[in-house]
């Protein structure tokens, strides 16, 4: 029965560990917190919001080390623009930032 509520206690907590909420915070390259959660590829688009006429989509790669890369894709009379963006990305208080540069 000792036996029982040791595995138990310990498989709870593992479980506990595992679970935590800091488990997936790290330090980015400029020093801030990370949330791994938020790293991969993220794509979005819009079509009309700030210009009538005028399409947008992007891809942005959000790496576990805090650094980014933004890709844009401009579309409005029929031309095609693109545009790029690196910078650093982080939490704090629960909240996203990012630092944007001009590539």
């Amino acid at each position: 029965m000792k036996t029982f509520k040791f595995l138990f206690l310990l498989a709870i907590s593992i479980v506990m560990v595992a679970c935590s909420s800091t488990s997936y915070i790290t330090k980015g390259a400029n020093g801030e917190d990370v949330d791994t959660r938020l790293a991969g590829e993220w794509a979005g688009s819009e079509k009309d919001q700030q210009d009538k006429g005028m399409s947008k989509e992007w891809v942005m790669q959000r790496n576990q080390d805090g650094t980014f890369v933004l890709h844009f894709t401009v579309i409005q009379n029929g031309e095609s623009r693109t545009h790029d963006e690196a910078g650093n990305w982080w939490i704090l208080d629960g909240k996203y930032y990012e630092f944007t540069e001009a590539v």
